[in-house]
């Protein structure tokens, strides 16, 4: 049996010094994959390490959207 680490996405957007919409927003472009958990939305730990690297390769913060917005830390 495999046990997967589930993380919230407020934690999610912690670690990548983002918000919990940002770490939405990839749920949706599938970019991570997420699990609602008791009306709550999780990620699985992993795959959060993975983005995270993802993004440490290109600069410093990985880039969330590219939206434009300044509601952000995400613009490069």
């Amino acid at each position: 049996m495999t046990v997967r680490e589930e993380i919230p996405i407020e934690e999610a957007a912690q670690r990548l010094g983002a918000t919990p919409l940002a770490v939405l927003m990839h749920i949706k472009q599938k970019r991570l994959k997420g699990t609602e958990i008791e009306g709550r939305w999780h990620v699985n730990a992993p795959d959060l390490a993975a983005l995270c690297a993802e993004g440490a390769e290109d600069s410093p913060k990985p880039r969330m959207c590219g939206g434009g917005c300044s509601g952000c830390s995400s613009k490069g």
